[in-house]
């Protein structure tokens, strides 16, 4: 089930998450080329923002509170929590 997704026109690539599946994809715009970028290592993902930022991924979980950041070319992962949780 896809809770979020963000388009990188100039790229001509649509990215999501995908709360069933507990990932993070890519694809083309005309659907080919579909990649995993990242896999949750829980089965309890809540995706709800989503943002691509200078070829990074930034995204967060309604029921946690963290960002997190998948780092081009996606091979790691920080997670951010906030001070005033």
């Amino acid at each position: 089930m896809m809770m979020m997704m963000t388009i990188s026109g100039s790229a001509g690539l649509m990215y999501w998450g995908d709360a069933k599946l507990n990932r993070v994809e890519v694809a083309y715009l005309n659907g080919t080329g579909r990649t995993v970028l990242h896999t949750e290592s829980t089965d309890d993902v809540h995706y709800f923002a989503f943002v691509l930022r200078n070829g990074n991924i930034y995204y967060t979980d309604w029921a946690y509170a963290y960002v997190c950041l998948l780092i081009f070319p996606w091979q790691s992962r920080n997670v951010y929590t906030p001070c005033c949780a």
